[in-house]
């Protein structure tokens, strides 16, 4: 047999067992279907439980409910009024109802009658303890009014005697806080201050006026 011949039938064998140099077809892969993540919302108020802070509890925003409705500082669980805010006056602002201040309260604000002190002084003659008494009395009935007491004095005189005045009616005002506190009224609920002469009620250029701006005065404070 010729040489040429001899390569065809090997050839022709290597056919038969697969043994050839063209490349194998591969098949295409077969495309996997993936699910839709399914998306709840378990309390029914529109945030998905996925966003929902509070997903058992229906609420706005952020899926948590309102817990200070009338938005006073006080939550719903402790406020006995919570649909209308507190109103922070001194009286029961813990509560969360807008509590009106009585009137033997709001009767305390601004100069207080009836106290004269000894002149140049800042001592008490009797006649004031009628009005010290009154104060202390109101102030017991309602342990949670707080009151800033001020002294204030009129502009006449040298810079020497209103040094001397100014000073005066600093330990004056420390005089009726004194009283209160000897007399049962927390410390704490009680604060003073000097005005000097920069709030007058009346002229400083008459005799009534700087008699009226010579005052002890009481303001009422938040808590």
């Amino acid at each position: 047999m010729r040489r040429w011949q001899v390569l065809g039938v090997l050839m022709l064998a290597a056919c038969d067992r697969g043994e050839t140099d063209a490349p194998a077809v591969q098949a295409a892969p077969v495309p996997v279907s993936v699910a839709a993540p399914v998306v709840t919302d378990r309390d029914g108020d529109g945030v998905v439980d996925e966003s929902d802070r509070c997903p058992d509890e229906s609420g706005p925003g952020n899926g948590c409910p309102d817990l200070d409705i009338d938005k006073d500082g006080i939550d719903n669980t402790n406020d006995r009024c919570p649909d209308v805010a507190e109103i922070v006056n001194g009286i029961e602002d813990g509560d969360g109802c807008p509590d009106e201040v009585p009137p033997e309260v709001s009767g305390l604000v601004g100069p207080i009658a009836g106290i004269v002190f000894d002149f140049n002084k800042a001592t008490f003659k009797p006649q004031s303890f009628a009005a010290l008494d009154r104060i202390v009395e109101v102030l017991l009935r309602y342990p949670e009014v707080r009151i800033e007491v001020s002294g204030h004095v009129d502009s006449k005189g040298s810079l020497f005697d209103h040094a001397l005045r100014t000073r005066m009616a600093g330990r004056r005002a420390e005089a009726v806080r004194r009283y209160l506190v000897e007399h049962g009224v927390a410390g704490e609920r009680i604060v003073t201050r000097d005005a000097h002469n920069r709030e007058p009620i009346a002229d400083n250029k008459t005799a009534e006026g700087r008699n009226r701006n010579r005052r002890v005065e009481i303001k009422l404070l938040a808590p």
